[in-house]
């Protein structure tokens, strides 16, 4: 998939991204940065890109990621 292909997918999943990610934080604020860096995750993972991989879960698995250290950030207090 070029880049053109990618940067068209995760339009497509932003916002069941971010949806995603509130649902776990509960925080606009975090949600909003977790999903930024999910999407960042999902970008740099050829294997999502393919055409045998299941983006949903795939999609779910680096959006867990990003909340958990969202939310250790959080705790720290480390993020606004």
């Amino acid at each position: 998939m070029d880049k053109t292909q990618r940067i068209k997918r995760l339009r497509e999943l932003e916002e069941m991204c971010y949806r995603f990610c509130y649902a776990l934080l509960d925080s606009e604020i975090l949600a909003h940065g977790a999903a930024k860096e999910a999407l960042c995750r999902i970008w740099r993972d050829d294997q999502f890109f393919e055409g045998e991989a299941d983006q949903t879960k795939l999609l779910r698995r680096h959006a867990s990621a990003a909340c958990l250290s969202f939310f250790k950030r959080a705790k720290t207090h480390t993020i606004a």
